[in-house]
């Protein structure tokens, strides 16, 4: 097993043996699996944060993970009823990674793309060393293989989007993972070596002209879930069958937690749910992340304004970009909300 390629399952079998109840999303497999070299086999997933994206990903790459039994995992969630269950478990080579965590081992966004392609390529060529010769890219490699070996691989791509956050201001960076994405999963040979392409992210594959680099890709949105939007969060039934088997008062969940109508369907985001349930304290989990967490524990206020005065110079260049950053916000916000009229039919 690599740290890119054919990875262990022990992300889903962690969540399959923690003290809170699994949910049972396994129904997502069905869906995917009916869309197996098909044309929809590139499916983008575009939900807020905390809604349980990364942990669809590895139960995905634990299902289609050839070098992984993961029989057991599955035995006794929906997708083992399903007619498909047997045909497509652990079959296929699984290349998965999260852009996010990667990109963090790379100091220049610039370096991110010849970095994958020097990790990931290292793996395709240990794996198929007679069929890579000569191969200088990812997609080169695995043209190659599928040419000599018949052999079609699941992508998963978790946190697409962390690019445009941690490189925000380098275009040419955003620019070279939009070409690499592109080049991946639309070139000429993509069709043939694609068995199914899966990539989550909270935002929309971006348009950088008037046509999306990336125009093969399904994406399902908080505005356009039929048939999965039940995948991604929690649906009223399943929070009320926690409440009552951990004796957690439903209304008061539904109060703080059910902020996301999903075609009709009200979803409750499952981190806040789940976080309250462990903790028997249902207050306002979502705004908390690791990065304030450790803000304000490594960063006491003191030490915060010495640094600030020390270089004030720093301050003023980084306050004027967050005006400009806030004006942006709120010019998209605005934008929105008219859009959103417009699709609820109001003048």
């Amino acid at each position: 097993m690599g740290l890119y390629i054919d990875r262990s399952n022990s992300g889903f079998k962690s969540a399959l043996s923690g003290t809170i109840q699994y949910v049972d999303k396994s129904g997502l497999i069905a869906h995917l699996n009916a869309n197996i070299d098909s044309g929809q086999r590139f499916l983008c997933i575009t939900r807020p944060r905390r809604f349980g994206k990364t942990l669809a990903a590895q139960m995905i790459a634990a299902y289609y993970n050839r070098a992984c039994n993961s029989r057991d995992l599955f035995a006794n969630l929906d997708i083992a009823r399903n007619p498909s269950y047997e045909t497509h478990l652990n079959r296929y080579p699984v290349i998965f990674f999260d852009v996010q965590e990667q990109r963090s081992n790379v100091p220049r966004g610039d370096d991110f793309v010849a970095y994958l392609q020097e990790k990931i390529g290292f793996e395709l060529k240990k794996l198929w060393p007679n069929e890579t010769q000569n191969c200088h890219t990812i997609q080169e490699m695995l043209a190659q293989i599928h040419e000599h070996t018949q052999t079609k691989f699941v992508i998963i791509l978790d946190e697409w989007h962390a690019i445009y956050r941690m490189d925000q201001d380098n275009e040419h960076a955003i620019l070279m993972w939009i070409d690499f994405l592109r080049s991946l999963f639309k070139g000429p040979y993509a069709n043939d070596y694609i068995a199914l392409a899966y990539m989550t992210g909270v935002l929309p594959i971006r348009r950088f002209t008037s046509e999306s680099p990336l125009n093969n890709f399904y994406e399902y949105t908080v505005f356009n879930t039929y048939p999965i939007g039940q995948f991604y969060g929690f649906t009223e039934n399943e929070v009320k069958s926690l409440c009552k088997k951990y004796e957690m008062n439903y209304d008061e969940m539904k109060r703080w937690y059910d902020g996301y109508l999903y075609q009709d369907q009200y979803m409750y985001n499952p981190n806040s749910v789940v976080k309250a349930i462990a903790f028997r304290n249902i207050i306002g989990y979502w705004n908390e992340t690791k990065r304030r967490r450790q803000g304000v524990a490594q960063y006491p206020k003191s030490a915060m304004l010495k640094h600030l005065h020390r270089d004030r110079g720093l301050v003023m260049h980084y306050t004027k970009r967050a005006r400009r950053r806030a004006s942006l916000r709120r010019r998209r916000a605005a934008s929105f909300c008219l859009r959103l009229r417009m699709m609820l039919g109001f003048s």
